[in-house]
């Protein structure tokens, strides 16, 4: 907001304050609207939070919070099924890069085989690793 746009407000809340104040009409819907804020902040807050409040808020979390178990385990599925598609999609372009450094580096060629199982591997671990969360303790 520009120093105009705010100098422009403080006219109307000004304006609004008078008529309120003089319980005079105006023809500004600015000011109108200034006015009716003013009333709303003058009168006291509608009601009162009941007294187990924090406790109902608490139990439809929880009701939520059970509820969207089968969608994380259908989105963990999901991302574990793109994952392996990504992987193996891009696995060819993969393994002959790593080919290609490693042959460089050894001046031997490496099975593509090898390379494979070990960039499964990998991913394996990384897949478990990243989903993979302990059962509940029991008391």
């Amino acid at each position: 907001m520009n120093r105009n746009e705010q100098d422009q407000h403080e006219r109307w809340q000004e304006a609004a304050a008078r008529a309120e104040r003089d319980a005079s009409s105006t023809r500004d819907p600015q000011v109108d609207a200034y006015r009716l804020l003013l009333r709303a902040l003058r009168q006291p807050p509608p009601a009162m939070l009941p007294p187990d409040f924090a406790r109902s808020v608490l139990q439809r979390w929880q009701a939520r919070e059970e509820s969207a178990g089968i969608e994380m385990a259908l989105m963990r599925f999901l991302a574990c099924a793109l994952t392996l598609v990504g992987v193996f999609t891009a696995l060819p372009a993969i393994a002959a890069a790593i080919a290609t450094s490693l042959h460089w580096l050894s001046r031997q060629p490496l099975p593509a085989s090898l390379l494979l199982v070990a960039a499964f591997g990998m991913v394996a671990v990384a897949l478990v690793d990243r989903l993979w969360q302990p059962l509940p303790q029991l008391r």
